[in-house]
């Protein structure tokens, strides 16, 4: 985690995943944080959430903790886990028609959709998944 205030975080999304399109194993609940510089995904947890500051503190697994101070890079996502995702899904598809659509990884929408599905904000009609229309 950067200790420089002024310092911005690099890129990251964070992604919602029913199943592992890769895979094919159920989600573990938590989100994927995605963080340039780093090859994998982190399962993470909430720290705190500063809403005046926009500033989310997250953890993961390890106890490393990640700050993000500016809203995720959801072009990045589509670059990266979203179109590995469709081209899965136009290759294989047809054989998940049951249940095609957990496959498909979706993206928070922001710092403060994020921070709510980690219980740390609360808020009313707030987008909560990038190119999703539902709200929190």
């Amino acid at each position: 985690m950067s200790t420089d205030k002024n310092c911005p975080s690099p890129s990251w999304y964070a992604t919602h995943v029913d199943r592992d399109y890769e895979n094919g194993l159920y989600g573990v609940g938590h989100p994927r944080l995605y963080y340039k510089g780093q090859f994998n995904y982190k399962l993470i947890k909430g720290v705190s959430y500063d809403k005046e500051k926009k500033i989310l503190i997250v953890e993961d697994k390890k106890g490393t903790q990640y700050k993000l101070d500016k809203e995720p890079d959801n072009e990045w996502f589509d670059k990266t886990i979203y179109s590995y995702w469709k081209e899965f899904d136009e290759k294989y598809g047809a054989f998940y028609m049951d249940d095609r659509s957990d496959y498909e990884p979706w993206a928070y929408d922001s710092i403060k959709s994020l921070a709510m599905q980690l219980n740390l904000h609360t808020e009313q009609n707030v987008i909560k998944f990038y190119r999703k229309s539902f709200k929190a």
